[in-house]
């Protein structure tokens, strides 16, 4: 069985006793003694009472040493997470059940930041809760059993905490906008059941490593492109290496930079990118004896399409037209990538009609009049269907 962080060493100190009492006294100074002895993530599955300012005083001191806090939001069910949760340099986990919905016990809404999953609290046996390794307290061996709680959320939460400081992000603050901002968002939560939303393991790492070149990463991609085969390495016989090291070194960066600062998700603004001018830079790069029309692709936006396709100069009446953007909102309309066909339609728009005064040649329709009529009706039919669109999706917030 593997956790999230299956690498990290743990640090265990124990604070409350068999029956699950204990003092804010010793878990304070259990606080410190982790931050001074290396730790790098603090968990405390537990909670009860009121504020405290030796507690805080201790959790200030671990985050100030850079060490991230995370804690259990509580199991009472009410509005309102728990101590030491409600600290401000603590993250506060609230828990989610196996569906992805508030667990019945979770605590909501004042001070929790982020859900994970804590299991159900209604399933017979294990069924449905966090199977977790732990000590059996009748005979000390080790077990694996299930448990329920906002207590099994939040070393979700931790666990994903040390993946990320693993990618060389090492300050608290940074670690938790991560967590934060990488998280699932839930459309529908106005009592804040979710804090941020769903945690993401995959989308918090990809987050951390965004705009950073690991060899890693470097020799994987070299792997998986064939680039290690000594015969690509070969051109008319002679080992041509300036060259093709400067065609692996130029792909590279290319994907790299395509990867890490396009639009993780098609929203909006890609949508409007991609309708309007596409990535236009991309239409004059030159990579060496391959062939120019990839680039012309790549670069190019919606209604320019049909120029690649047909190798024609003249912008194609099919993709300089409303056809598309229908056809991207009708089939996104009820989806995730509804803004995105929305933003299309809109720099689709954008393009017709710049178009239409600027450069109104089109195939079999000339750049006379005709053209241009026929590229503004395209425009403003556009822009009214993305009215339409963004009258029947939900509002972004």
């Amino acid at each position: 069985m593997a956790g999230i962080a299956y690498e990290a060493s743990i640090m265990p100190l124990k604070v409350l006793a068999s029956s699950g009492g204990g003092t804010v006294a010793d878990i304070a100074e259990a606080i410190k003694f982790a931050a001074d002895n290396g730790a790098n993530v603090i968990n405390m599955s537990l909670g009860g009472g009121g504020a405290s300012s030796m507690m805080e005083e201790a959790i200030k001191y671990a985050h100030n040493k850079g060490v991230v806090i995370v804690a259990a939001a509580g199991n009472e069910g009410r509005n309102s997470a728990s101590y030491p949760a409600r600290y401000p340099d603590v993250i506060s986990v609230a828990a989610t059940n196996p569906a992805g919905d508030k667990a019945s016990y979770s605590n909501f809404g004042a001070g929790v930041d982020i859900s994970a999953p804590g299991g159900s609290a209604e399933g017979k046996g294990d069924s449905g809760k966090i199977i977790q390794n732990t000590i059996n307290p009748a005979t000390g061996e080790s077990v694996f059993v299930g448990f329920p709680g906002t207590s099994m959320a939040a070393p979700h939460v931790s666990g994903v905490a040390a993946l990320i400081r693993s990618t060389g992000v090492d300050t608290p603050d940074e670690i938790r906008d991560i967590l934060l901002q990488s998280a699932r968002k839930v459309e529908e939560d106005h009592l804040n059941h979710f804090g941020s939303g769903h945690l993401d393991a995959n989308a918090a790492v990809q987050l951390a490593l965004k705009g950073k070149i690991t060899f890693n990463d470097f020799f994987r991609w070299l792997r998986k492109s064939g680039y290690l085969n000594l015969g690509f390495w070969i051109d008319g016989g002679a080992v041509a290496l300036l060259p093709k090291l400067a065609m692996v070194l130029g792909s590279y960066l290319l994907a790299w930079f395509l990867r890490n600062y396009l639009p993780v998700t098609l929203g909006l603004n890609s949508g409007l990118i991609l309708g309007s001018s596409g990535l236009f830079f991309l239409q004059g790069l030159y990579w060496f004896d391959l062939p120019q029309w990839p680039m012309r692709l790549f670069g190019s936006s919606l209604p320019e399409l049909g120029n690649v396709v047909f190798g024609n100069a003249n912008l194609n009446p099919l993709f300089a037209s409303a056809l598309i953007p229908f056809i991207l909102v009708a089939l996104l309309l009820n989806s995730n990538l509804k803004w995105f066909a929305i933003g299309s339609s809109i720099g689709v728009a954008a393009c017709l009609g710049v178009s239409a005064f600027a450069d109104p040649g089109i195939w079999l329709l000339g750049s006379g009049a005709i053209a241009r009529s026929y590229l503004i009706v395209n425009a403003m039919l556009c822009l009214g269907l993305a009215y339409i669109a963004s009258q029947k999706a939900p509002q972004r917030v």
